[in-house]
């Protein structure tokens, strides 16, 4: 467990083994649908599989696809603190939510195995949403996005649009919304809803989905004043949907380089992006420091500070555990609190069954941990 950190695909394919290792006993990797188009689009097999071996199967935690939280937040401003099923009522007898919640594991599963046509299958939906084609021109003629002249104005210029108090340009906003999140199917209670709420402003109204609301803007606002180049696809742009998934993004795309800052703390309050360059270098530093002293001292470390990263200078892991993590001393209490608990455990099933499973347990618990102390 550590940090919460998501990665475009390019750092993903750029690991080692080693710095792999360390990726996974530092952090808790994020993974969202677009990751695994943008591998899809990887034509190579051979590439592809070699992204899959980096990713863990067991560990790592899945987001649901944007475009199934933007709907459920637009038919429940509580979401994701209420659950779907709670949400279902809303949609008797209309359309279903897009697309089946995590296909990701099999995905996953399909690629290491070598079942590349099958995993292709199975992203088919998702691969044509994200990768659809831009109509710069319809874009310009539907909708009157704002003036600017510089990334500098970007931010600003976007919020003044989708804050706007006119309530046709929130009618407008919303559709902008539904249209481009490819939401149309459902658009009718969403709708209803909206209505019944008194027509607020999107911000108020579904907030996770308002954040999308202005990630399209600023993008497209973008592309219309001539910022960027109109891309051949939206993947790049998708991955910005997921920030708030995660406490720290990490990539070397210069296009993640121009938007990921304007958009980090917009829902979290903390957030940090990180080159890829670096992240690599850091894991690399720390596998070498760990293979550079004994068995003694890393034991020694362990006692005393449990899993956290060595002390090395700059290195960008310690700065984020330091700011997001619990502090070296609560630790160790929290190991204290564990092995008090198995304690209790074992004392109240003294002479009983269940006595040697907890023992099992607790030395898988101890042999994993010595394993993940063992490869550093």
């Amino acid at each position: 467990m550590g940090p919460h950190l998501f990665l475009d695909k390019s750092i993903l394919h750029s690991l080692s083994d080693e710095e792999t290792l360390c990726l996974n006993n530092y952090y808790l990797v994020v993974y969202a649908p677009v990751q695994f188009v943008d591998i899809l689009l990887q034509k190579e097999e051979d590439g592809i599989a070699e992204i899959a071996q980096n990713i863990q199967p067991t560990d790592p935690c899945y987001t649901m696809h944007y475009r199934i939280s933007a709907a459920l937040n637009l038919l429940d401003r509580n979401y994701p603190d209420r659950r779907p099923s709670l949400i279902d009522a809303k949609l008797s007898g209309k359309k279903e939510l897009p697309f089946a919640p995590h296909p990701e594991k099999e995905v996953l599963r399909c690629w290491k195995t070598g079942e590349y046509a099958a995993a292709k299958q199975v992203l088919s939906e998702r691969c044509r949403s994200s990768v659809r084609s831009i109509d710069l021109d319809k874009l310009r003629k539907d909708y009157n996005f704002p003036s600017v002249t510089s990334f500098a104005e970007l931010k600003s210029a976007t919020l003044a649009f989708c804050d706007s108090t006119d309530p046709q340009q929130q009618a407008a906003n919303l559709e902008f919304l539904l249209d481009e999140a490819d939401l149309m199917n459902i658009a009718e209670p969403i709708r209803e809803r909206w209505f019944e709420c008194g027509k607020p402003s999107l911000k108020e109204f579904a907030p996770y989905a308002y954040y999308c609301l202005t990630v399209f803007t600023a993008f497209y606002t973008a592309i219309a004043n001539g910022l960027i180049g109109t891309p051949t696809n939206r993947v790049a742009l998708e991955y910005l949907l997921y920030l708030p998934f995660c406490q720290v993004f990490c990539s070397d795309d210069t296009f993640h380089k121009q938007f990921v800052p304007l958009f980090l703390g917009d829902i979290r309050k903390q957030q940090d992006f990180v080159d890829s360059a670096e992240l690599k270098q850091d894991l690399n530093n720390i596998y070498a420091y760990w293979q550079s002293v004994s068995d003694v001292e890393r034991k020694a470390y362990q006692e005393k500070y449990a899993y956290y990263p060595p002390m090395l200078s700059d290195s960008i892991t310690l700065q984020l555990w330091e700011k997001y993590m619990p502090p070296r001393t609560e630790r160790k209490k929290q190991r204290k609190e564990w092995d008090s608990i198995l304690s209790d455990f074992h004392k109240a099933f003294a002479g009983e069954a269940e006595e040697e499973l907890i023992r099992e347990i607790n030395e898988v618990i101890a042999e994993v941990r010595r394993a993940r102390m063992g490869i550093l």
